[in-house]
């Protein structure tokens, strides 16, 4: 009785001799050795290539030579290894191709061989250990054995013609089910390819997204992505929300959440004992704006790419949909907000395993591209950053190209060798000491310049010497106010700034400045003035990204020191408290310090011709300085006996004082032994006459408004010689209009 079998062929595509059919028998050798089954020389086989042997109707090829020369498709076969062969498949021996071909013979029917024979052939030879039986094995499925069966129906209903070639197919279905379960080569179909090609092909499936490890975001590059928007968010609140002027919004969202914070705070402390008080930083405003910034940017770009912004800088993609991959998102930033704490739920990231957040909400990340990560993570990702935090510095670069500081904090006070004169300098807080040699050197002569609506006060130190004249003009001494908005905003958004300037920032708290504060407030100043292009990197190390309310610090200093980026700042230690040095011409300059949380000035100029009478007017009467302790000297007004100290504490400030008898006195002996210098010094006369003419011309003004009580005393005291000061107006020359 004859019966249908499956009959393997291998056709050979030889590139020489074309196509060849080989049948393949229980075992079939491949190489180059004239003892193979298949011989081929050419193309670099090996004397044993390969082995494919049949059995219960599977084919299988075990791979001898070395692993990478044999393909299955694309699939690279390894030494050692053995793999199943179906219908079709595309076998390639180096650059030989061959094809599976299988067809359906009737043989007679011949003794079978018995399973123990059969067995003992099979372990003769090499079989592969390594192979996965669980990934081979293939049970028919519900839907196949109920197709089965109603394959089997049909076929009863066909004309009795056909029953031999019906019974050869049913025992066709049934044996290879059989087979399967006592072989040790596991297909990967238990239905033939007759089989095969009477079944519909079923509807294609829309393929899962499947996430290859190598492609998920490694844990160090989910840590530097969370770095960067800590960066991106710090540097958010601190430049970008002033320059977008919301301010006002973010301030007004703090102090909504601040109560909550507290109260959740409050409820806490019990159960966090003395560990309560280092959660007190999240009431600060630094870190709820830092916060609220993050918040903002991560639900923007989840909206928007479906991931957080640093990992979307990395070019970081969530599987599915538009809409699924942005909900996901979403989703994932609510549970970082509530698991924040417990950051032990994003450690399968070590290992590039899903974290908790992942799982939850069945997301998959992975990489778009192997080269936009690289793109990303070099490029990218910080010049985003940095754009960001820079961007007030790129939005007015020549605010960072200077001016030039140079600080010199050493101490000059030094004790004197000589008997001092002593007098106190209350503008300035000062005791200037210096001795008699340096008052027969200069002389003091007195002014008030400008008219009713705009006034100055001040003195000429003039010194004679080689024939030359030089006049050094001190005053006005002014105080402005500096912007303490401006400082409560970089407080606000610098939470490194309590560490670096503590006195300052307690100070701007209570409103009331000493000693210390009035330190910090000038380092404040300095640090401030130094920061260019060149500083910056170290600038930013120390306070972070806050920027922008450092520049508008800056711009507000510059313009209230007059100072351009080519302007030369110096930093001297007068009486141990520091003085910023500002020349903005050769023929000026101005001594400012910081004195009760405000700007006390003083300008000085000189003459042409004469470059060094303002160092050497500063060696000579602050050299000895010292500070002027608390209550130390009289008040002006009632002081029997003036210096030229005196006259411009008086008169310099905007609201200036009555006068008391005692001091009306004293200030015309004043002005007597001023206008005495002039026949003791002829060559000082002409700046005497001159000084004296402009104040009595400009008091003889101001006596007549009668709030102005201290101009018409001024006036009674001073007036030693009216013929002199009446005799002609002098005209106010360039550097006096300048002045004003």
């Amino acid at each position: 009785m004859s019966e249908k079998v499956s009959v393997y062929h291998l056709e050979i595509l030889h590139p020489e001799d074309g196509k060849q059919l080989f049948r393949l028998g229980a075992e079939t050798t491949i190489g180059s050795a004239s003892n193979n089954t298949i011989i081929i020389k050419e193309h670099d086989l090996a004397p044993r290539h390969c082995v494919l042997r049949v059995h219960q109707d599977i084919l299988t090829l075990f791979q001898v030579a070395e692993s990478g020369s044999s393909k299955i498709g694309r699939q690279s076969l390894d030494n050692g290894r053995m793999y199943i062969l179906e219908k079709s498949d595309k076998l390639f021996l180096r650059e030989i191709k061959c094809t599976v071909k299988l067809e359906k013979e009737k043989v007679q029917e011949v003794e079978e061989q018995s399973e123990e024979e059969s067995e003992a052939e099979i372990f003769d030879e090499v079989t592969d250990q390594d192979i996965d039986i669980s990934e081979l094995v293939h049970k028919p499925t519900f839907f196949e054995r109920l197709k089965s069966k109603f394959k089997k129906k049909e076929i009863k209903a066909e004309p009795e013609l056909e029953e031999e070639a019906l019974e050869d197919e049913i025992l066709d279905e049934e044996e290879p089910e059989k087979a399967i379960n006592n072989s040790i080569y596991i297909p990967k179909s238990a239905v033939d390819s007759e089989d095969e090609e009477e079944k519909p092909k079923p509807k294609a499936k829309k393929p899962r997204y499947v996430v290859n490890r190598d492609d998920m975001p490694a844990f160090f590059a989910r840590i530097y992505a969370f770095v960067a928007e800590l960066i991106i968010a710090f540097a958010f609140a601190s430049n970008i929300v002033p320059i977008l002027e919301l301010g006002d919004v973010f301030d007004q969202i703090v102090l909504d959440i601040t109560p909550l914070i507290e109260k959740g705070l409050s409820l806490a402390a019990p159960h966090l004992g003395e560990h309560a008080g280092a959660l007190s930083f999240l009431t600060s405003p630094s870190f709820l704006a830092i916060a609220l910034s993050w918040i903002v940017i991560n639900l923007v770009s989840n909206l928007i790419f479906g991931v957080n912004f640093g990992l979307a800088l990395l070019f970081v993609q969530t599987e599915g949909s538009f809409v699924t991959s942005r909900l996901k998102g979403f989703l994932r930033l609510l549970l970082s907000l509530v698991l924040s704490p417990l950051l032990i739920f994003d450690t399968p990231a070590l290992i590039k395993k899903r974290t908790l957040k992942e799982v939850v909400t069945a997301s998959e990340l992975s990489f778009r591209h192997s080269l936009l990560k690289i793109f990303g993570v070099l490029i990218v990702l910080p010049l985003i950053c940095g754009s960001i935090v820079l961007a007030p510095a790129l939005m007015d670069p020549l605010i960072l190209e200077g001016p030039q500081v140079v600080e010199d904090n050493s101490i000059k006070d030094k004790a004197p060798e000589t008997p001092q004169e002593t007098h106190p300098w209350r503008a300035l807080n000062l005791t200037v000491s210096y001795d008699q040699a340096v008052a027969n050197e200069w002389s003091f002569s007195p002014f008030m310049r400008g008219n009713p609506s705009k006034m100055i006060a001040g003195a000429n130190f003039i010194r004679a010497h080689n024939e030359k004249v030089d006049v050094v003009t001190v005053g006005p001494i002014t105080t402005s106010q500096i912007n303490e908005n401006l400082i409560r905003t970089i407080i606000k958004l610098d939470p490194f700034f309590k560490s670096k300037y503590p006195a300052l920032e307690k100070a701007i708290q209570i409103s009331s400045f000493n000693q210390d504060a009035d330190k910090d407030f000038m380092a404040l100043l300095v640090d401030t003035l130094k920061l260019n292009w060149e500083s910056l990197p170290r600038f930013m190390s120390e306070r972070g990204p806050t920027l922008y309310p450092y520049l508008e610090l800056k711009k507000f200093l510059m313009t209230h020191l007059s100072a351009q980026a080519t302007t030369e700042i110096k930093t001297n230690l007068i009486a141990r408290s520091v003085y910023l040095e500002v020349a903005p011409t050769i023929r000026r300059m101005a001594l400012h310090r910081i004195r009760g949380g405000r700007f006390v000035s003083l300008n000085l100029s000189t003459k042409p011709g004469a470059p060094g009478a303002i160092g050497k007017f500063i060696r000579t009467f602050f050299t000895y300085s010292a500070a002027l302790a608390e209550n130390a000297a009289s008040p002006v007004a009632t002081l029997s006996l003036w210096t030229i100290f005196d006259f411009i504490d008086q008169f310099s400030p905007q609201t200036k004082l009555p006068l008391q008898p005692e001091s009306i006195e004293a200030l015309r002996q004043l002005t007597q032994r001023t206008l005495w210098l002039r026949d003791a010094k002829p060559e000082l006369a002409s700046i005497i006459e001159a000084d004296y003419k402009k104040t009595m011309n400009l008091l003889s003004q101001l006596q007549s408004q009668p709030e102005l009580v201290w101009a018409a005393q001024a006036f009674e005291a001073m007036n030693v010689d009216q013929a002199l000061w009446q005799s002609s107006d002098e005209p106010s020359t360039e550097d006096e209009q300048e002045e004003l």
